[in-house]
């Protein structure tokens, strides 16, 4: 069938590629890679100003100038507009006024380019910068030329060229930029896109680079945008120019090929992906050309599938699954309409369910998300009010618990993006996605206790440990219709699919274990329990490895798939947990008790597996020394201590390093960790370790420290560098001498 309508739909888009190919006609031409040349002159390798954000290039005039990344975006645009001349540059730090003065430095030399540019050519240029901005006026006055603090395109000054730097904003200045440019003026744009919205979003929260930044309003109108993300550099410290490829790098040209369905087109397609999520819905031009094309994709087309995802080969599929995941955003409540393939993922809530209404406790003390025990329907109305005229603010709703996005992945197993937050700020809210999901709340800002009334939903199974309520309801609650189950501990929420819990007839010990799970890592941390629950959730495809730590940590779909005959799947199942143990899982809840003052570079795989070792011996009673996983790795240990302990080799294997910890805990035991972990944790912030050396240091002086012996030689043994601090340490030279049996390593 997907054969079938794909051919359909080739046919289909034939007749728009034409006329798309008209409006979209621009090709890299003499003048272009003459332009191109004039702003890079004299520079071999453009200086990679802190983290550059990137942008996005789509119009008939307007070209990239420097790409970097392993898959080209723009870190440097330009167009022409009529007589005018644009140039945008992705991050502040490329006006820094100290480098204008620099011999060599590239940035300072991309300015004075870009000023020459965008003046035309002409006599010589006065400079506007709008806002306030003496250090940067002061060094273009010194390099020659007339410039001034101006602020705003019409403040009565001639300027030929106006300078605008990220931060600089007021009611019209984008609408007047664009009538500047357009009676010929120059102008010159740097702005770090993802630091505004990072700053802006603490005080205004819900504001995005696509809507809210004053720049794209402008820049919209020259076939460019800034967009969210940032662009990794091509040589050492900055961006080569022999390795740029602004031809390649021009999503209205990329998406014209995939409409005319050219060779490769498919590679660059990512371009039309990133410039969607980088122009808003209102926009007239490039969007809505590629809206009108994409809406012919038939739906059958856009449903990822776990046995049949999208691939980047289907790229026109990919395109129209992205534009429409950012359309719904912008529909009223009662206009969006679920997905297809949600009923598939996250799945599908029987029509003839109960939608009910339930009253709703916001706890402002509870720390992360608070579960309801209620599911939204995909492409069903959620409605939300606060009682008793509270004040709802302070308060976010979240749909959804899936939140890993995939946009980045060569296929999609589902919709890349699945849940959805909204600040709640008024008595009523009413909120739908195509999706649906697990209903929840969150206490953000200094927000009071408030009782909500939810509308719209149906309940879903949930257990609350401790709860007597919860514990006489759950054999009538298990059978609720709700796709997915919440099971909450004291320390731990497990969601699990419900079909998995339907027989369940008591999940308090599963809870019990698992709570103790994290006790016991904070038992070795020498830390409190934290006062956000941890959670888990299982995801048909996550956005990294086989499970990622984090909030929530998010595993794959086969921890809650029964298996062996075994009537309740792996994360459940704590009979064999208990037996055999549960690496996985221990080791992602240990990367949440990680610090980084005794985690350096090579180690961020290692000690967090300190955490499943100790909870294997406290839980399962499984010896350290002694547990599978790491007698696996032993028999890596002597060849590389033959061949002279390589550090650099211990710090790509992770199995080879931990090694080096369960030889200290196999003689030592658990105390000395426990001892450093504490003592670290103590350390006010400036006292703690920041550079790698301070910290390799740190940790073998107090590890020497708490085993009573000098520990040196040891990690000498094992190839690490330590600082000539260290290696004069009087206190660890009156400590006996440690070094471990040879014979323990097979």
């Amino acid at each position: 069938m997907r054969t079938i309508i794909a051919a359909l739909l080739t046919l289909i888009l034939a007749a728009v590629a034409g006329a798309f190919a008209t409006a979209m006609g621009a090709t890299p031409n003499a003048r272009t890679a003459k332009d191109r040349a004039a702003l890079l002159a004299g520079i071999e390798v453009l200086v990679r100003a802190g983290v550059p954000g990137d942008l996005v290039v789509f119009g008939d005039d307007a070209f990239a100038v420097v790409t970097g990344g392993k898959r080209p975006v723009p870190v440097v645009a330009a167009a022409r507009i009529g007589r005018g001349r644009v140039v945008a540059m992705a991050h502040s730090g490329y006006l820094d006024a100290a480098a204008l003065s620099k011999d060599g430095d590239s940035r300072g030399r991309l300015l004075r380019n870009a000023i020459a540019w965008a003046s035309g050519g002409g006599n010589a240029p006065s400079i506007g910068i709008l806002g306030k901005n003496p250090a940067l006026v002061k060094a273009l006055a010194s390099a020659g030329y007339q410039a001034w603090d101006q602020a705003d395109p019409g403040d009565g000054r001639s300027a030929t060229i106006l300078i605008w730097k990220n931060g600089h904003d007021r009611d019209g200045l984008a609408r007047a930029m664009v009538g500047f440019v357009r009676q010929g003026g120059g102008l010159i744009s740097a702005a770090c896109p993802w630091g505004w919205a990072q700053v802006r979003s603490r005080t205004n929260p819900g504001t995005t680079i696509r809507d809210d930044l004053p720049e794209n309003a402008a820049l919209r109108r020259f076939g460019m945008a800034y967009a969210d993300g940032t662009v990794d550099a091509t040589a050492p410290g900055g961006y080569s120019i022999e390795l740029s490829r602004p031809n390649i790098a021009h999503a209205g040209r990329a998406f014209k090929a995939v409409l005319a369905g050219e060779k490769g087109a498919t590679r660059q397609a990512y371009l039309v992906e990133r410039a969607l999520r980088a122009l808003p819905a209102s926009d007239g031009g490039f969007r809505s050309m590629i809206r009108a094309s994409l809406d012919r994709v038939p739906p059958g087309l856009l449903i990822p599938r776990e046995k049949a995802p999208l691939t980047r080969k289907q790229a026109l599929a990919r395109l129209a699954v992205t534009e429409r995941s950012l359309r719904w955003r912008d529909l009223p409540p009662k206009e969006v309409e679920a997905a297809p393939g949600a009923d598939l993922f996250p799945g599908a809530v029987p029509k003839r369910a109960r939608r009910v209404t339930r009253i709703v406790e916001g706890n402002p003390a509870v720390s992360g998300w608070q579960g309801t025990g209620l599911y939204l329907a995909p492409g069903e109305v959620l409605t939300v009010r606060a009682t008793g005229r509270a004040d709802p603010r302070g308060w976010r709703l979240r749909i959804g618990c899936h939140r890993d996005k995939l946009w980045h992945k060569d296929e999609w197993k589902r919709w890349p993006e699945i849940t959805h937050t909204i600040d709640l700020r008024s008595e009523t809210t009413a909120v739908a996605t195509p999706f649906g999901g697990p209903i929840y709340l969150e206490a953000v800002k200094n927000p009071r206790a408030v009782t909500f009334k939810f509308s719209g939903a149906v309940e879903a199974p949930r257990y609350v440990l401790g709860d007597k309520a919860s514990a006489r309801a759950w054999k009538k609650r298990r059978t609720a219709p709700g796709p997915f189950a919440e099971l909450e501990g004291r320390n731990l929420v497990l969601t699990v699919p419900s079909a998995v819990i339907r027989e369940l007839d008591d999940p308090a010990p599963i809870l019990e274990f698992w709570d103790a799970v994290l006790k016991s890592h904070c038992d070795l941390a020498q830390t409190p329990l934290p006062a956000r629950r941890e959670r888990f959730v299982p995801d048909v495809q996550i956005s990294a490895g086989y499970m990622h730590a984090g909030y929530p940590i998010m595993t794959w779909m086969d921890v809650v798939t029964p298996k062996r005959g075994r009537p309740l799947p792996p994360i459940l199942d704590i009979e064999d947990r208990k037996k055999n143990g549960a690496w996985g899982y221990f080791h992602e809840l240990g990367h949440n008790r990680q610090r980084s003052w005794w985690t350096f570079r090579g180690t961020v795989e290692v000690t967090c597996n300190l955490f499943s070792l100790f909870t294997h011996e406290t839980l399962c009673g499984i010896t350290p020394w002694e547990h599978p996983w790491l007698v696996k790795q032993k028999k890596s240990a002597k060849p590389y201590l033959a061949k002279g302990a390589p550090f650099a080799e211990w710090r790509r294997k992770p199995g080879l390093a931990l090694i080096t910890y369960a030889q200290i805990q196999h003689e030592f035991g658990w105390k000395p960790f426990q001892q450093v972990f504490k003592d670290m944790e103590a350390l006010s912030a400036a006292r703690r370790p920041t550079r790698d050396q301070d910290k390799i240091d740190e940790f073998i002086r107090r590890m020497s420290r708490a085993t009573g012996h000098d520990l040196r030689p040891f990690w000498r043994m094992w190839g690490a560098p330590l600082g000539p601090a260290l290696m004069k340490d009087a206190g660890l030279d009156a400590l006996p001498k440690w070094m471990p049996d040879g014979d323990e390593l097979p």
